[in-house]
This record gives C-alpha cells, sequence and structure tokens, in this order.
C-alpha cells in the first residue's frame, strides 16, 4: 500500500458490497485511511473489527481518517443491523 502517512498505520477504506453504502453513508471514501474510531487506533483490520465490535449499538462516534494527506474526523451515527 502506497501511502503518504507518516507512518504505517490504519485499515484502508475499499468499496465492497453493502459495507460500502453504509460506509459512503457516514462520509468514507475509496481510499480512506481510518486511523481511529472513538479515538482508539485501528492499526490493523483485526483491531478494527475488535473496536467496531465493541461499539454501543446506537450514538455518535468519532473516526479519525487520513485523506488526501492529513487527518480529518468525522462523527457518524453507529447503528448496528
Amino acid at each position: 500500500m502506497k501511502s503518504y502517512l507518516p507512518e504505517n498505520k490504519g485499515s484502508r477504506s475499499r468499496k465492497r458490497g453493502s459495507w460500502a453504502s453504509r460506509a459512503a453513508t457516514a462520509g468514507l471514501r475509496a481510499g480512506d485511511v481510518i486511523l481511529k474510531i472513538a479515538d482508539k487506533p485501528t492499526d490493523s483490520l483485526a483491531a478494527l473489527q475488535q473496536i467496531t465490535a465493541a461499539l454501543p449499538a446506537t450514538g455518535r462516534v468519532r473516526i479519525t481518517i487520513w485523506r488526501q494527506q492529513k487527518e480529518a474526523n468525522i462523527e457518524v451515527e453507529a447503528l448496528v443491523h
């Protein structure tokens, strides 16, 4: 993964199935790198899965992403189906 991140960290967002539409609704774009969810680092896919599995079913969640060579925060509504 070629990246301009200062370190090798995060999980890259990719378009795949129904997850892609939920991610797009949340404000994620293909190529975004998810650095943190709820202020917890997502250094691997396993970490990303563990963090999201532990989130409450509803409420607002902050996601820190790397987009266009800079960090950005987006707030999304957590809604587990």
